[in-house]
C-alpha cells in the first residue's frame, strides 16, 4: 500500500496514548489538518516537549488516476484506507502529486 508524506505540526492532547496534529499538502498547495493518536502516525515517542514540525508518512489508497490527471502527474488518494485518517471536517480524498507517493 502506498504512503504519503505529512508533517506533524504539534502535540495537541496528552490523553492516552497522546494526540498530534499533522498536515497533508495537496497538489494545489492546500494544507489539510488531521488530529490522530501518536502511535497510529509514528513510532516516535512524541510529547509536548518534542521538536515540531517533524516529518512522517501515512498509508493511503490510490482511488483515481484519470488520463488527464495522469498526464499531469496527479492521482486521487483516500486516506481513510487503511487507517481511517480524515480531516476534522471528514475529508479523506485528496488530489496529490504521484511523485510524492512511496510504493514500498
Amino acid at each position: 500500500m502506498p504512503s504519503f508524506p505529512v508533517e506533524i505540526t504539534r502535540f495537541v492532547d496528552p490523553s492516552f496514548p497522546g494526540w498530534i496534529e499533522f498536515v497533508l499538502l495537496d497538489a494545489r498547495g492546500t494544507r489539510w489538518t488531521f488530529v490522530e493518536k501518536v502511535p497510529v502516525v509514528t513510532v516516535e515517542a512524541l510529547s509536548e516537549t518534542s521538536d515540531y514540525p517533524r516529518p512522517a508518512t501515512i498509508q493511503c489508497e490510490v482511488v483515481e488516476e484519470s488520463s488527464t490527471a495522469k498526464a499531469a502527474g496527479l492521482v486521487t488518494i483516500d486516506t481513510s484506507r487503511p487507517w481511517g485518517f480524515e480531516t476534522q471536517d471528514g475529508t479523506c480524498r485528496f488530489v496529490v502529486l504521484r511523485s510524492q507517493l512511496d510504493h514500498t
